[in-house]
């Protein structure tokens, strides 16, 4: 008569916590597709703006080649609607992004991470001329800052022709 050792009250002959296990990884993998689409992929800009300040690297670094990974760069560097990553995302059954998500219902790995990058980038104040010129979070407020500022420019050259004419 042989005994078995079981280390998990839960052990059971069938097995069966290998495939909740197997779902977990399945759903924490998509997870992690999901959040690159949000994080570099959603808005028009984002795919550039990476791939730009990425590209030497991801060109001419042997260190990276070696080991590269180019679905990450697919992700990272494209639209989620090119024809490649729209089959892509179609496979792993993802849909269409949203306009708003639920952070505890559809990414319940990720959600307190993503709530906090997002307070991060929503309480970023730009701190030089450069990063205010970049920083187009709020269009409308974007363009009425540059508008009068260039009305301001204006009024002071003209300021300055009548004083000296």
């Amino acid at each position: 008569m042989s005994k078995s050792l079981r280390i998990f009250n839960e052990a059971s002959p069938d097995y069966s916590y290998r495939s909740d296990i197997s779902n977990q990884a399945c759903d924490y993998f998509k997870e992690v597709l999901l959040t690159y689409r949000i994080i570099f992929s959603q808005t028009k800009y984002s795919p550039a703006d990476c791939f730009s300040a990425y590209q030497e690297t991801w060109s001419h670094s042997e260190d990276y080649l070696q080991f590269a990974d180019p679905l990450l760069q697919q992700l990272c560097s494209q639209s989620w609607d090119t024809r490649e990553l729209h089959c892509f995302y179609m496979e792993i059954n993802s849909g269409d992004p949203s306009a708003q998500y639920s952070p505890s219902s559809d990414f319940p790995f990720f959600g307190k991470r993503l709530l906090d990058l997002q307070a991060y980038v929503k309480t970023y104040r730009p701190s030089s001329i450069w990063a205010l010129w970049y920083d187009q979070r709020n269009e409308s407020w974007w363009w009425a800052f540059w508008v009068s500022e260039h009305l301001q420019i204006k009024h002071c050259i003209v300021d300055v022709l009548i004083v000296y004419y």
